[in-house]
């Protein structure tokens, strides 16, 4: 496709202006229109986002890029989805109803659009492989909304994972273009809320606002994953899991507890004893940048579990000096030094790993 990154420069320019300024108008106003609210500011930057790749994908004509999408129908469908999901919302308060109308519209975009299916394992029958994506990125979907507990690392999370797939798809020409412009119009949506609401917030969002925002990431990564990419999405989305499954044992071990389960991350337990959001959403940054480079390195890499294995354990063990922050020598905060050692010890094992696949 001629002038590529122009047009992905001119969708990530038009995404941050327009949602800045619509975060920026919805701030200043007391009482903004009806529609112009927060309740409705993630559905809004979502048709955003869905005009941008609307006219991209329209134009678009490298489906040799895909290993399986043929079409524009297919490329295209699951913003269809989402608008219905938006629809949905304002109409379906019960949280378990709202769960069923995302399994339905997952559903129905995994049938109708096979090459969105995982290949989890060439063993297993069409059917399976079908059933597993869409349990995957069901869960993909709610799993974001459990950053919650502290407003901006959602959206930190997020520009996270999409500076991984920008880096993975312009570098190293692992992705679609699609995927590279979507991320780069997603990226600048995020870096215009996370302006609003770093801490401290200046607005705060209802948090069933979040979950559209949730679907159109994921949906990237299902794509990803469908792209024979899926151990580095992984990585890349690793912070995320271990956060998710975190919280969740500890929901399970606390079961007679009433607090939701955004109170049960490491991160939100973290600012309980004392450590800033700001110094959460910093060290979650790091950590993005260290899954970002051990994403690319599985990448060249034949056997798909050893590194994410490595990958997991080192995420396991940054997320265990996050909870115990408080018990460090300094008593204050995250060594960087220390931090930079074990990215080396980390990138050290994984050369060793590969040298042996090799």
């Amino acid at each position: 496709m001629n002038n590529a990154y122009i047009y992905i420069i001119f969708g990530f320019i038009f995404c941050f202006t327009a949602s800045y300024a619509l975060l920026a108008w919805i701030n200043q106003n007391n009482r903004p229109l009806r529609i112009f609210n927060l309740t409705n500011l993630n559905a809004l930057c979502f048709g955003l986002l869905s005009l941008a790749l609307l006219v991209f994908g329209l134009a678009y004509d490298n489906f040799d890029d895909f290993v399986s999408l043929q079409n524009h129908w297919t490329l295209l469908c699951p913003l269809l989805g989402g608008i219905i999901l938006i629809f949905a919302g304002l109409y379906i308060k019960k949280t378990s109803l709202y769960l069923l109308a995302q399994g339905i519209v997952i559903t129905i975009i995994v049938l109708l659009c096979k090459p969105y299916t995982i290949l989890f394992s060439s063993d297993f029958p069409l059917i399976l492989n079908q059933l597993f994506t869409i349990l995957l990125w069901l869960a993909a979907l709610n799993s974001f909304n459990i950053l919650l507990g502290i407003e901006a690392l959602f959206s930190v999370e997020m520009i996270g994972i999409c500076l991984s797939l920008i880096v993975f798809g312009i570098f190293f020409n692992a992705l679609p273009l699609f995927m590279t412009f979507a991320a780069f119009c997603f990226l600048g949506i995020l870096v215009a809320l996370t302006t609003f609401t770093w801490y401290p917030a200046k607005i705060k969002l209802p948090h069933r606002s979040y979950l559209i925002l949730g679907y159109a990431l994921s949906w990237l990564l299902i794509m990803g994953g469908a792209e024979y990419c899926g151990s580095c999405m992984y990585i890349f989305s690793l912070l995320l899991i271990l956060e998710t499954a975190f919280a969740l044992i500890e929901k399970l071990i606390n079961f007679r507890s009433k607090s939701k389960i955004t109170s049960f991350t490491a991160s939100y337990q973290a600012n309980l004893s004392g450590l800033s959001p700001d110094s959460i959403c910093r060290f979650a940054f790091r950590i993005n940048f260290i899954f970002t480079v051990i994403g690319c390195f599985q990448y060249y890499s034949d056997n798909f579990y050893t590194i994410p294995l490595i990958a997991t354990i080192i995420g396991m063990w940054y997320l265990y000096r996050l909870y115990y922050w408080n018990n460090s020598e300094k008593n204050a905060k995250i060594s960087k030094d220390q931090i930079l050692q074990d990215m080396k010890d980390g990138f050290e094992q994984i050369k060793q790993t590969l040298n042996k696949d090799n």
